[in-house]
C-alpha cells in the first residue's frame, strides 16, 4: 500500500458514514444487514465500521475498509478511491476524545501511554508455544490497528530499548503470532531484554522473543531480541561497543529453504559475528527452524546440549577485537577484506589431532586386503566415543558409516572394538547405513543429511565423521576416471560437510600401480585436504599408515599399526567366528615390500594379477564376509582389473598352487595358510 493511500485512510478514520454519504454510497447505520452498495444484494451487507476503519461485510463481496468498499462500487482501484476522498473536505473526526488526544501525541509519548494503560496479563501467543511467562499485555481500551492487523485485548507488549536504555518503541505480538512495530518506533540498534544480568560474560542475540525466552531457560546469559535478521549486525556492534570483552553468541534462525533460496538467517547471522569476533549458533535442521521450534520438538533439555554443541565461529574472521573502529566506515564490496597476515594464529581443528581436520574431505586408499576398512573403522570408533588415537586428543561426536558393500564384517569389527577396547560396551554414538549411498545424486545427499540430522537428534551429539566405504560403490554407473563424473561425486561430498559440517571420509581402492596413487581421476585427490595410503606389511600382521597429502598442516609420519584377533561368537554350526582390531599405538615400520607375502612364497610365476586376487579372497573370509566366485570377480572389478578374459585362469592356478579350494561356488583359503583380513 502507497504512502499517499495509506495517509488518506487514516485521515478518513471515525470520518467514514460521511466520506461514503458524500460519494453517494448508501450504507445502513448501526450495523444494520442492508443492501449492498456494490452487488446489489438486499440483505448481504453490513457497515460495522470497527475502529472507525469503515469495515464492512457482504455475502457476495467479501469484507475490507472504506477505501476497499470505495475501489468496490466505484470500479476503481484503492489509489484511484483514495484520490476521490482526497477531493473531498473531510468532515471532523467521531472518534472518542480520548483517543484523538493519544492520536496527537508525538510517536514515542503515544508508547509511553500505550505502556502506562498496559496491564500484567498472560499472552495466549506465548502460551500457545509452551512458554509460560507473565508480561505486560494491552488491556480491551487499547486495541489497535497496524498495517491492517488487529491487536485485540491480551495481544503481547514488548519494550524495545538502546544499550544506553533509552526507550524506541514497541512491537505488538497477537494471539495468532501476527508483529508488528507500533508506529513511530525506531528498530535500528534497538532490541527487546529477555534477560540481562550486570556485567554480563556471555550475550545471545537472537532473532526473535520467543527464541530468545527459550533460551534464557538454557543459559544463565544475556539473552536479548533483535526482532529483524537485518538487524543483528546494529545490535552486535551496539553490545560489543558496550561489551568489548563479552563473548557474544549469534543465535540466528536457520531459513533453509528446499528450492535453494539465500539462507538468510545464516548468512546475516555470520555477518554479525565475523564483525565482533563472535559466535555463531544455529539449530540442526534440514528445514527452515529456529531454537523455539527445535525445543518445540525435542525439549528444553536437548535444545540446551545442541545450542552448546552446533556453537561455531565463521570461518573467515575479522581482524583482532582491540583492532576494530566500528565507526570506521564498511567496506562497499562483499568479498571478506583482510590486511596481510591476519588470521596467521587461527586454530586449526581436528577430529585426530595431526590426522583428520574437522569438516574436510579426507580419503584412505589401498589394495583389496590392506586393511583400509579396518582404519575407517578404528578412526570412527575413537571419534565416536572421544577416546584419544595414536596418543593424539580427539574431538567426540556422532559418526556415521555408509557400509557401500553391505555385508557383516563391518558391524562384526565394530564389535571387535567395542569388546577389545570399550569394556564390552556398544557405542552409541556410531550409526551405519547398510547400502551405498550416491553423492552425485541431489536426492541421496538429501537422504544423507536427513540422516546426520536425525542422529544429531537421537545422540544429542553433533556429527562429527561420515565414512563412505567405499567410493567404487558409491559411485554408481558413473565412470571414475571421467573428470566430469568425479567432479559430480566430489561436488555431492562438499554439500553433505556443508550441510553437516562433518569430515567426510572416503574410503578408496588404489589402481593397479599402487606407486602411482589412488584410483580414477586426478580430479578426485585435487579435491581433497587429506589423503592417506594404506598398504599391507610384509609379513601381513599389520598395516602401514603414509599420509600423502595435508593440505594445511604438516603430514604425520609413516607408522605401522598391527591388527589382533579377537573371538566374537559361535555361530550354529559351532565354528568359532572371529574378527580383527587395529591397534592404534603404532610402531617403526619393520618391512616396506609389500609384495613377500608370506603366504605366497615359494610359489613362481605369480603376477600382479595373481596377487590381487589372492588378496580379495583373503580378505573376505578373515573378515567373516561371503566368498564366492561372482563376488572377487566383482571386487577385482571394482579394483580396476579387467577380468572379461583370464579371470578364471587366475583362480585355476591359485587353485592348483594349493592356496584355495572350491565348494562349489564358495572359495576358502586352505586350512595352512595364515587367515588375515581386510
Amino acid at each position: 500500500m502507497s504512502k499517499f493511500v495509506s495517509d488518506i485512510a487514516a485521515k478518513c478514520r471515525h470520518r467514514w458514514p460521511s466520506v461514503l454519504a458524500a460519494l453517494n454510497i448508501s450504507i445502513l447505520p448501526g450495523g444494520k444487514h442492508g443492501p449492498c452498495p456494490a452487488c446489489g444484494g438486499k440483505d448481504r451487507f453490513r457497515f460495522d465500521d470497527k475502529q472507525g476503519r469503515g469495515t464492512w461485510f457482504c455475502n457476495q463481496c467479501g469484507h475490507g475498509d472504506g477505501l476497499d468498499l470505495i475501489a468496490l462500487v466505484k470500479q476503481c482501484d484503492l489509489s484511484a478511491a483514495a484520490k476521490l476522498v482526497a477531493s473531498l473536505t473531510l468532515p471532523a473526526s467521531t472518534a472518542p476524545a480520548r483517543e484523538k488526544a493519544v492520536n496527537r501525541l508525538p510517536p514515542q509519548e503515544k508508547i509511553q501511554h500505550m505502556l502506562a494503560h498496559a496491564s500484567s496479563g498472560k499472552s495466549a501467543y506465548l502460551k500457545a508455544k509452551g512458554l509460560s511467562a507473565i508480561l505486560p499485555c494491552l488491556t480491551a481500551q487499547q486495541k489497535m490497528q497496524i498495517s491492517g492487523i488487529t491487536f485485540d485485548e491480551g495481544s503481547l507488549l514488548l519494550t524495545l530499548h538502546r544499550v544506553s536504555g533509552e526507550l524506541t518503541g514497541a512491537q505488538l505480538i497477537n494471539a495468532s503470532g501476527e508483529k508488528r512495530l507500533m508506529p513511530g518506533s525506531q528498530l535500528k540498534g534497538a532490541f527487546i531484554t529477555v534477560s540481562f544480568p550486570k556485567a554480563p560474560e556471555t550475550i545471545v542475540i537472537a532473532e526473535g522473543y520467543a527464541t530468545g525466552l527459550t533460551l534464557s531457560q538454557t543459559t544463565t546469559a544475556a539473552v536479548v531480541a533483535a526482532v529483524s535478521a537485518n538487524n543483528l549486525m546494529n545490535v552486535a556492534k551496539a553490545l560489543r561497543n558496550e561489551y568489548p570483552e563479552a563473548t557474544i553468541i549469534l543465535a540466528g534462525d536457520h531459513d533453509i529453504h528446499t528450492d535453494g533460496s539465500t539462507n538468510i538467517g545464516k548468512e546475516l547471522a555470520e555477518k554479525a559475528a565475523l564483525a565482533v569476533d563472535g559466535w555463531v549458533s544455529l539449530p540442526p535442521a534440514t528445514t527452515l527452524c529456529d531454537w523455539d521450534d527445535f525445543r518445540q520438538q525435542y525439549g528444553l533439555e536437548a535444545t540446551k546440549t545442541a545450542f552448546n554443541q552446533q556453537r561455531y565461529k565463521p570461518s573467515i574472521m575479522p581482524i583482532p577485537l582491540t583492532r576494530i573502529d566500528y565507526t570506521a566506515p564498511e567496506f562497499n564490496t562483499s568479498l571478506p577484506l583482510r590486511k596481510g597476515s591476519d588470521g596467521f594464529d587461527t586454530r586449526q581443528d581436528y577430529l585426530i589431532k595431526g590426522y583428520l581436520p574437522s569438516s574436510s574431505v579426507a580419503s584412505a586408499y589401498g589394495a583389496s586386503g590392506s586393511y583400509k576398512s579396518f582404519l575407517a573403522v578404528s578412526w570412527g570408533c575413537h571419534i565416536a566415543t572421544g577416546k584419544p588415537w595414536a596418543g593424539k586428543p580427539v574431538t567426540q561426536g556422532a559418526v556415521i558409516y555408509v557400509v557401500g558393500e553391505g555385508g557383516i564384517g563391518v558391524p562384526r569389527r565394530i564389535r571387535a572394538w567395542e569388546q577389545t577396547i570399550n569394556g564390552g560396551s556398544p557405542i552409541d554414538a556410531l550409526y551405519r547405513v547398510d547400502c551405498p549411498i550416491f553423492p552425485a545424486s541431489p536426492e541421496s545427499v538429501q537422504q544423507v543429511i536427513q540422516a546426520a540430522s536425525d542422529v544429531k537428534a537421537a545422540t544429542g551429539m553433533p556429527i562429527r565423521l561420515i565414512i563412505l566405504d567405499t567410493l567404487a560403490r558409491c559411485f554408481g554407473g558413473s565412470d571414475e576416471n571421467a573428470a566430469k563424473d568425479m567432479g559430480a561425486f566430489i561436488q555431492g561430498c562438499d554439500y553433505i560437510k556443508a550441510a553437516t559440517q562433518a569430515t567426510v571420509l572416503i574410503i578408496h581402492h588404489s589402481g593397479k600401480d599402487q606407486d602411482k596413487g589412488a584410483r580414477g581421476s586426478s580430479a578426485f585427490r585435487a579435491a581433497l585436504d587429506v589423503e592417506f595410503n594404506v598398504r599391507r606389511e610384509g609379513d601381513g600382521g599389520a598395516l602401514i599408515l603414509s599420509c600423502t597429502k595435508m593440505k594445511d598442516a604438516e603430514e604425520p609420519s609413516r607408522r605401522a599399526y598391527d591388527l589382533n584377533s579377537v573371538d566374537l561368537y559361535v555361530d550354529d554350526d559351532g565354528d568359532l567366528i572371529t574378527s580383527l582390531v587395529l591397534n592404534d599405538e603404532g610402531r617403526e615400520v619393520r618391512e616396506d615390500d609389500v609384495a613377500n607375502d608370506p603366504d605366497l612364497a615359494g610359489i613362481s610365476r605369480l603376477t600382479e594379477n595373481h596377487v590381487a586376487l589372492w588378496q580379495a579372497i583373503r580378505s573376505r573370509t578373515a573378515s567373516g564376509d561371503s566368498c564366492t566366485r561372482a563376488l572377487v570377480r566383482d571386487d577385482m572389478k571394482a579394483m580396476g582389473f579387467d577380468v572379461s578374459k583370464k579371470f578364471a585362469r587366475w583362480l585355476d592356478k591359485l587353485e592348483k598352487d594349493g592356496l584355495i579350494a572350491f565348494d562349489g561356488e564358495h572359495i576358502t583359503p586352505l586350512p595352512h595358510r595364515n587367515k588375515v583380513g581386510d
